[in-house]
């Protein structure tokens, strides 16, 4: 939430230097009057690009979305997490664990890191879903 606000404000100020200009340095000196202007641009480029690098940091520490922070029902989690392993909820324990292990190991980040980051970033993606929906079995039904 912090960091569109902060762009909002970023935006703002640039609109507003250019349509109300202070300059530190004339703009009618030739190439050197446009330093300052450049500067501004360098540094509202620099402040996203460091605010969008530390929100994807930020999202792969937590492992993206957790099933504990949505906002399903326990009933509508349960089912979300049968489905992503590709059972219904009737499955045994043993089918449970042997869907688990064959998802991660199609799923696993290593196994596709040769295919390049967009593969690598959706396996990771994927990896991460089927773990959270086995943990959250795992926990519900006590194995």
């Amino acid at each position: 939430m912090w960091r569109i606000f902060l762009k909002t404000i970023l935006v703002i100020v640039g609109l507003i230097y250019f349509l109300f200009p202070f300059d530190l340095i004339r703009d009618f000196i030739p190439f050197i009057g446009y330093t300052d202007d450049l500067a501004l641009i360098i540094w509202i480029i620099y402040l996203v690009n460091k605010i969008k690098k530390a929100q994807d940091s930020k999202n792969q520490k937590n492992g993206y979305k957790n099933f504990r922070d949505s906002a399903f029902s326990d009933k509508n989690k349960i089912k979300t997490c049968f489905e992503i392993l590709g059972l219904d909820e009737n499955s045994s324990n043993e089918e449970i664990k042997k869907a688990y292990r064959e998802l991660v190991a199609k799923y696993h980040p290593d196994k596709v890191e040769h295919l390049g980051d967009e593969f690598k970033n959706f396996a990771h993606e994927k990896f991460v879903e089927i773990k959270n929906a086995y943990e959250e079995i795992k926990e519900i039904r006590g194995f």
